[in-house]
């Protein structure tokens, strides 16, 4: 999953984060692929089952990634609309907001998974350390 967003993150910002203008064409491409890496990551999380104890934290991350996937495509309506050839940062700027909103989700959700999953590891080695003495 951690690489999936850094793909779609490195197809998404790049060019936004200087103000550049972008050719349309070669944006909606990187788009698509995007959201193509984006639903698969989406059917992962929601073809597992996870253990009890993260089942909250496991419906914010697929909930999260469901953000993502929509944005994604929104965006990607939004500039198929667009009769422009070039797409310039402050055109964007609202759908661009929507992602970073979306990726405080992603982090939060996914240290809420770690904090869990930590926990349930240092029980068990407690656990195992009383067994052994």
């Amino acid at each position: 999953m951690g690489g999936n967003l850094i793909y779609i993150s490195n197809r998404i910002y790049p060019d936004f984060l200087v103000e550049q203008m972008r050719n349309k064409d070669q944006f909606c491409i990187d788009l698509k692929n995007s959201t193509s890496v984006g639903h698969s990551s989406l059917q992962s999380l929601e073809s597992i089952i996870p253990p009890a104890f993260i089942i909250k934290e496991h419906q914010l991350l697929l909930n999260s990634f469901k953000e993502l996937v929509g944005a994604m495509e929104d965006l990607l309506r939004s500039i198929e609309l667009n009769t422009s050839l070039m797409i310039n940062a402050a055109d964007l700027e609202m759908e661009i907001s929507k992602f970073k909103k979306i990726e405080r989700m992603v982090k939060t959700a996914s240290m809420e998974v770690i904090k869990k999953v930590n926990g349930e590891v240092m029980k068990l080695n407690v656990i195992n350390n009383s067994l052994i003495k």
